[in-house]
Formats: structure tokens, sequence, C-alpha cells
């Protein structure tokens, strides 16, 4: 029996895990004591609360399979979400075509504009037919309008988002965003927690024999030998599967031929500093909160889609520019986040907050990103790739994530049974 090493204990290294395991021998190996990437929880109270942001969209089948096999489907309540813009202390409802004419962040004439382009998204945009090298400005021009673009896709995209220039972005990337109705989606959440799901895959993958190690640090890669140093000592395997971000994956590894090193190593990633409050009520009547011209960029209530926490439990994150933030004590980032929240939520008394970073959590979707991006299969017959990396021009989401695993397990279980 053929075995099979996961760099990672995210969804995408569990959901291929747990199809491999039984037919493989299979480990994986996860640097964190918890599972879950950036889906995984922290404890407060007694209570596990994601790290980072996540709901479920109504539309995301495979989540929503796996949720059904850990008895969690059931329970879950789906919300038709609110979105506002906020800018100067104002709030903008830019997602309810009944407030598109009081949404005067915009010229009579750019309100039309902006109808017109969501109409032309939701009923006609073919995502799939636009170019790979297309720039989202020049798109976004072409159909939204210069006013449009300049106002709102640049804040959101360019700025919150990337921190990188709209003309760089990937239009596709953007549209087939546009396209999964985000901005007025079905959302959901298990009120038992994602805690739940990943422990349920946990089991299964050992259930089926495989065995996952977690609180390890991978110190060297040899693609060679097939041999991962790690801090617990050498594992050897025939196969290996990184579900790590590239540049991460690059430091470590030896034996990347030359022009796929160089292929990856121009794969660049977003960071994010993330703050986690509780508050005694909730800050407002809206889920998502886009900030712009702020110190923060998201605040997203997630007691608004799921209240079983005691305190009011919101996200406050920064993407775009947060590398400046990752050197700063959590004190230093409660309190810059903290002055930005009581902006718009004059008297908010925050009765716990915890802070998270991570380096590397989203890849920035240039316009090149199509032709460096990772494909399952590699040069290399002993190594494929999986995770959000991979999944270009899909949204970036736990439904591909786990879409990103099962595929790559699916090659895999036809190339080296």
């Amino acid at each position: 029996m053929k075995k099979i090493i996961i760099l990672g204990g995210g969804i995408a290294g569990l959901s291929a895990a747990e199809r491999l395991a039984g037919n493989f021998e299979v480990v994986v190996l996860e640097k964190e004591e918890d599972l879950g990437g950036l889906a995984g929880s922290f404890d407060i109270n007694g209570r596990r609360i994601p790290k980072y942001y996540h709901h479920i969209f109504s539309h995301d089948n495979i989540t929503k399979q796996y949720l059904k096999k850990a008895g969690l489907l059931d329970n879950i309540k789906w919300k038709h979400i609110s979105m506002v813009i906020c800018k100067d202390g104002k709030f903008y409802q830019f997602t309810n075509p009944l407030k598109l004419l009081q949404f005067n962040l915009l010229s009579v004439y750019g309100r039309i504009r902006y109808a017109l382009f969501g109409l032309y998204v939701f009923v006609a945009m073919d995502p799939s037919k636009l170019p790979p090298g297309m720039g989202a400005r020049e798109w976004l021009i072409k159909y939204a309008g210069k006013e449009v673009t300049e106002k709102i896709f640049n804040e959101l995209y360019a700025i919150n988002k990337f921190n990188t220039p709209l003309e760089s972005i990937s239009a596709k990337k953007l549209a087939h965003r546009l396209k999964e109705k985000e901005a007025m989606g079905v959302f959901g959440y298990p009120p038992e927690g994602l805690d739940r799901m990943i422990d349920y895959m946990r089991k299964e993958i050992e259930r089926k024999g495989g065995n996952i190690i977690a609180g390890i640090d991978i110190k060297k890669i040899d693609l060679e030998k097939g041999i991962v140093t790690t801090s617990k000592g050498n594992i050897e395997g025939d196969v290996i599967i990184n579900t790590m971000p590239p540049p991460v994956f690059l430091s470590l590894s030896e034996g990347v031929p030359a022009d796929y090193r160089q292929q990856l190593s121009r794969i660049k990633y977003c960071p994010v500093v993330g703050m986690v409050i509780g508050t005694e009520k909730l800050l407002g009547k809206f889920y998502w909160y886009n900030l712009f011209r702020e110190r923060v960029h998201i605040i997203m209530q997630h007691s608004w889609l799921y209240d079983g926490y005691g305190e009011k439990v919101s996200w406050v994150s920064r993407y775009g520019g947060s590398e400046e933030d990752m050197a700063l004590t959590d004190k230093d980032i409660e309190t810059a986040y903290g002055d930005v929240l009581r902006k718009y939520f004059a008297g908010t008394r925050i009765v716990w907050s915890r802070v998270f970073r991570n380096r590397y959590a989203s890849p920035i979707y240039d316009t090149e990103y199509d032709r460096n991006k990772p494909d399952y299969k590699t040069p290399l017959r002993n190594l494929y790739m999986a995770g959000i990396a991979v999944t270009y021009p899909e949204i970036r989401n736990m439904n591909t994530a786990f879409k990103s695993g099962i595929k790559v397990a699916e090659i895999i279980a036809e190339e080296q049974a």
C-alpha cells in the first residue's frame, strides 16, 4: 500500500485524506494544534468560534454534504444577508434595489450604471469567456463605467482586498466572485460550530486507518527522496500532497524543478489581521460592513447569522495593507481597530477580544495568475497540489477548498493505485 503524506490539515488536506484513507496509507501533517487551517476555531469561555469570518452559502453543495454527514445541516437557519458600505462615518446600502435611489455615494448617472451592471452580471455575463490576462479596471470601466469603478470596486477589491492596483487584478476572478451573488446571498452557520464538521472528518480519516499529526513543524521537504523532515523526525512517503501556500512550500522544499519553482515563486499572497470581539449588543442591523479608507476593512457580525454565544460576536478584519499591522502587539491592534469600530458604532463596549494573524490569507489574483497558478498535477510524479491556490478562478471559500481536496484525491486514486 502506497504511503501519502499530506502537508496541511486544513479543509483541502482533510477532504483529500478522507477520500484516500483506506486505499492508501495516509499521514496528515499540521503545524497548528487545531485542524481546519483558516477555518479553525478558538475557545472563549468554553465556546468555539472561528478565528476568521466564515459562513456557508446556501448553494455550497459540497460543504453541505459534509455538514449533513456530520449531522449539522438540519440545524442551520438560512438568512438573506445584508451588506453596506461605510465611509466617513456614514452607511450606504448598495445591494438593495429599493435603496439604490438613495445611494448618494454615486451620482444619479452612476447609480443607473451600477444597476445596469448588476443586471448584466446576474443575467448575461459569462465569466468563463473573459480572457485570463484582462485587468479588472479595463473590464469594469467598459461595463460599469468609470465612476462605479473608482468609487466602488477600486475601494472594495483593489485597496481593501489586495492593496494592489485594479488594473493588475484579474477581471476573470472578479467576475466569478460577482457571479456568486455574494452580496445578496443566503448564508447559514451550524450552531454546533465548524469544529464539529472538522472533528467528523478527523474521525473518519482515523477510522479508515489514516494518521493525523497536529502541532508538528515541517523543517524540510526532500522531493527526490520523498522524505519530510519534521520536528518529530523524518517521515517517508511515496506521494506528497501539498496544501500549504506555494511560498511556504518553496521555502521548505528541495528538488523542485527550476522552471516550476520560478512559476510558483511569482504567486504573491495577501495577509490578514483580524480581531474577534464579543460585545453586549449587536453593533447594527446589517451582517456585513465594508469600510472605505479606514484602518479596518470589514466588520462582519457573526451573531447576526448565529446568535448563540451570550455576547454578540463580530469579526473586525483588515486584508489589503495589513502587512504593516502584522508586527503590532495585540493591544495595539485592539486599540487601532477599536477606534475605527467606535467611529461607526459609538458607545460600543467590547467585553472580550482576540487577535489573529495569517500571512497567507489569500493569493493575490493578478492578471498573470492563470499562467502561474499550480495545477493538481506537477512536473514531479510523486507531488500533487491542492487548496485555494489551484482553484482559480472560482471563489475562495470552504466549498472550493473541499472541491480541490476531493479532486486531487480522485487524480491520485487513478494514477497511483
